[in-house]
């Protein structure tokens, strides 16, 4: 099994503060990402996109810059194309973790938010997620230009207790095409921790076929609350 992880930040209010990081996984055999890779090509390749990030594509920037001819952006393609990416995951993964943490007071740094989130993910794929299955765990995760690799790898050696976990791999989403979809998960799961906000129309999708769906959240004030699949917060 392989598990891969990306990031989603989040920032509100002028002059814009960072409020929340978010790493969120979706975890398949290698088997499986065999297959999802052309499939996943294949609809890049539909539309002239060589690599997926999932702000750019909300925000109608290049190379999703769809528009119509009196200049309001093309809604139409815009969903096509989600679906079509989200068909492609859903039909070769359905295990989704994330790992959230929202700094408080004055700890609003996104490198330590972002190692904290790491250090969850290491944690729980250790503790919970590599004795769920009957072959071996391995993570990867994005490259992330607050954070070098050395650093994820030393996180990683210190939480991967009992050698649980069978190796730790940085790379970037152009390189591996699973971090794209891993950032398409770490978005949603960001964003329907939202207080009041109602659930978005992709996060609704992993929903439908979901097996594993969780969100373990963090505060500074070391409150924890774990997100089932079905939405709702509850103490963990």
């Amino acid at each position: 099994m392989w598990a891969y992880f990306d990031e989603s930040g989040e920032f509100e209010g002028e002059p814009q503060r960072f409020v929340n990081m978010t790493v969120g996984g979706c975890i398949a055999s290698f088997k499986a990402w065999q297959e999802f890779a052309p499939n996943w090509s294949a609809v890049l390749a539909s539309e002239g996109v060589e690599c997926f990030h999932m702000v750019d594509f909300e925000n109608f920037t290049k190379p999703f810059d769809w528009f119509l001819e009196d200049g309001t952006r093309d809604h139409a393609r815009h969903r096509r194309f989600l679906n079509a990416l989200l068909d492609v995951l859903l039909d070769h993964c359905t295990k989704f973790v994330g790992f959230n943490y929202f700094p408080m007071g004055e700890k609003r740094q996104q490198r330590e938010a972002y190692k904290r989130c790491i250090q969850d993910a290491v944690k729980g794929c250790n503790r919970d997620l590599a004795q769920e299955f009957e072959t071996g765990l391995s993570v990867v995760f994005a490259s992330y230009p607050e954070v070098p690799e050395s650093t994820v790898q030393r996180i990683f050696e210190q939480h991967n207790l009992n050698n649980r976990l069978l190796s730790c791999t940085v790379t970037s989403p152009s390189q591996a095409l699973p971090l794209q979809a891993a950032d398409l998960v770490a978005y949603e799961m960001a964003r329907v921790q939202r207080p009041k906000w109602p659930e978005r129309y992709p996060f609704s999708r992993l929903k439908e076929k979901a097996t594993v769906l969780t969100v373990s959240t963090k505060w500074d004030n070391a409150r924890w609350d774990a997100m089932p699949w079905d939405g709702r917060a509850v103490d963990g």
